[in-house]
């Protein structure tokens, strides 16, 4: 006989144990095959909110933007390094700057950048838009917008830092997620971490921090949960990417490659469990 207001003791067998609410929670939230309005709404608030804030006068494509932004056009036009037609550049949409120690010679008359050239690369999609529909951008719908040519081309790379920040926002929801805090507690969480400063601030600017903070939490992600082909692959892309984005990130891509290394391989992982099968 149970009492009143108690559940037998075999329906305590169907309670979800905490991991297995956050791998239902991860399954539910995090399945991106069918994006609902929640995902939506997780990554539109922060473009909306830094759109918002590249509408008013921002230091965006100032110090070392342009120069990363002339390497990916060398790579573009000439599908070399040397910068010599990029200073100045051919193309009155691209800004037009002088040469001064952000390249350095070589015996032969060429000029070879001093920057890491992974974020040069990752902005080529976003160059290769903008040589598709700047120079045919009436002089009209430039002056309602208040841009010229070459601001249009860098509100166009701005806009693709913006999307990187959104990505950064569900890798970050993710991971609260995955960590134990509920669905509300990981919405919030990641709007206050990127809706403050220093994201904030970064988000529309074309630099290496905010493209490095996705890569790095997208590998700290793949570590979680059980070892795959699949996830040893973008492991390796990814610390591949951060090397290549700055040499700073040197440390931190030797540490999460030293963490990945402790772990057992698949076909390791797999013939264990076969052998502790009962």
């Amino acid at each position: 006989m149970v009492r009143r207001g108690r559940r037998p003791a075999k329906y305590l067998l169907d309670k979800p144990t905490p991991s297995r609410r956050a791998r239902n929670y991860y399954n539910s939230c995090v399945s991106f095959r069918k994006p609902s309005r929640f995902h939506l709404l997780l990554a539109g608030v922060p473009l909306l909110f830094f759109m918002t804030l590249k509408s008013h006068r921002t230091h965006c494509g100032e110090g070392d933007e342009p120069h990363y932004l002339l390497v990916g056009e060398s790579l573009i036009d000439d599908f070399d390094l040397n910068m010599v037609n990029q200073y100045p550049d051919r193309h009155r949409f691209i800004p037009q700057l002088e040469l001064g120690g952000h390249s350095i010679p070589d015996r032969f008359g060429g000029q070879y950048p001093v920057h890491d050239l992974g974020l040069s690369v990752l902005l080529v999609p976003a160059l290769l838009a903008v040589h598709a529909f700047v120079p045919y951008v009436p002089q009209a719908v430039l002056n309602a917008l208040r841009l010229n040519p070459e601001k249009l081309t860098v509100s166009v790379l701005a806009h693709q830092s913006m999307l990187v920040t959104c990505l950064l926002t569900v890798l970050l929801f993710v991971y609260l997620g995955q960590a134990g805090f509920s669905r509300r507690l990981a919405l919030w969480g990641a709007w206050l971490a990127v809706l403050t400063l220093p994201i904030a601030t970064h988000a529309y600017l074309f630099f290496t921090e905010i493209y490095s903070a996705a890569g790095i939490l997208g590998a700290v992600l793949l570590l979680k949960g059980e070892p795959s082909h699949r996830k040893t692959l973008g492991f390796g892309v990814l610390l591949f990417v951060l090397m290549q984005l700055h040499t700073r990130n040197l440390p931190i891509t030797a540490v999460l490659g030293e963490t990945h290394a402790r772990r057992p391989a698949p076909d390791q992982l797999a013939q264990h469990t076969r052998v502790r099968a009962p």
